[in-house]
């Protein structure tokens, strides 16, 4: 077996490891606090991986895992980050949808790189991707209330401005959801 092969199964277990994670947060989400940094490490090559489908669902249990108030470590959310100039739109979209909750759920102390990070993708061309950065924006206002005077000036200027009705519905239900 060639050094390809060998790295072609490792990459293949990997993956089927990852998606054993987004079983498991589906089904047995309470179960999601015993990853390992073993497996951290694992999810994390995969998001520097080429395959795109692996990046969204290696996303998702990230996202599962922060949601559930699971600490990521900084190294993870950087990695996180790169995924925002990704080619694919579902792998932005799944990068800013764990940045929100890293943020938002887990009171991270790197509110302002996140936040930087989201307010880019407002520009992005695709409107799942703005989306995604809106919803975020919301979330992260959870945990980094520094940041709420900022934030909804951001989401009001996507009520206004952005081109897509439903990016501007998800900004008009932030925003609301503030006033509640």
């Amino acid at each position: 077996m060639g050094s390809e092969e060998l790295s072609g199964l490792i990459s293949d277990i990997s993956k089927r490891r990852v998606y054993y994670l987004v079983w498991l947060s589906m089904n047995r989400p309470e179960l999601l606090k015993y990853v390992t940094p073993d497996s951290l490490t694992e999810i994390v090559a995969i998001l520097n991986s080429g395959d795109w489908h692996a990046k969204a669902y290696a996303t998702l249990v990230l996202g599962l895992m922060a949601s559930r108030g699971i600490q990521l470590p900084e190294y993870v959310t950087a990695e996180v980050i790169k995924l925002l100039s990704d080619p694919s739109e579902y792998v932005r979209s799944g990068a800013a949808w764990v940045l929100g909750r890293v943020g938002g759920v887990n009171s991270s102390g790197n509110c302002r790189a996140i936040y930087n990070s989201l307010i880019q993708l407002l520009g992005d061309p695709s409107w799942i991707v703005r989306t995604a950065a809106v919803k975020s924006l919301g979330e992260l206002n959870k945990g980094c209330n520094s940041l709420r005077k900022v934030i909804e000036s951001k989401l009001y200027d996507v009520l206004i401005h952005d081109k897509n009705d439903i990016v501007r519905k998800v900004a008009y239900s932030m925003l609301r959801s503030y006033s509640e």
